[in-house]
């Protein structure tokens, strides 16, 4: 049975992610402060896929939004999204005249499927890419950037 989830926190062209909390809400350490439960959805042209579980850290988040900053001022070069864990990896690559390519990798079992996505968008989808990042990130902001402290 599929949640009822309603709005995304974050929309990234066709891949939608919902953020649910943090894995451990009483930690506030590097390590394991940063994950965040998370359901993560592509619905593509003709097929669907949704992976849940926590497979997204804030500081993953952090470094993408960066990023996504870059790219949207200077409209060349890329932005990933690099999970550790490999349910979700995200690319988006600045093309000629403000359009974007985006390449997604999202499976809910690394083991036993996988499944790739790429679409084409433009700059107009970057401002909400950025705006759903920085809210997610002022409610979750990255914990512990020290990763010595424990």
């Amino acid at each position: 049975m599929i949640p009822k989830l309603g709005e995304p926190d974050i929309r990234i062209g066709r891949l939608h992610i919902w953020v649910h909390g943090r894995q451990y809400p009483a930690s506030q350490d590097y390590y394991d402060g940063n994950w965040l439960n998370v359901t993560a959805e592509y619905t593509g042209r003709d097929s669907r896929v949704m992976a849940h579980g926590a497979f997204i850290r804030t500081d993953e988040l952090d470094g993408f939004l960066d990023s996504l900053v870059i790219l949207d001022k200077d409209l060349k070069g890329d932005a990933k999204l690099k999970c550790v864990d490999p349910n979700l990896h995200v690319e988006i690559y600045a093309k000629s005249l403000g359009h974007l390519e985006m390449k997604t990798k999202l499976t809910a079992d690394q083991l036993t499927e996988s499944h790739e996505f790429k679409e084409q968008l433009d700059q107009t989808f970057l401002h909400p890419m950025i705006a759903g990042l920085r809210d997610v990130l002022t409610r979750y902001p990255v914990c512990n950037t020290d990763k010595t402290a424990h």
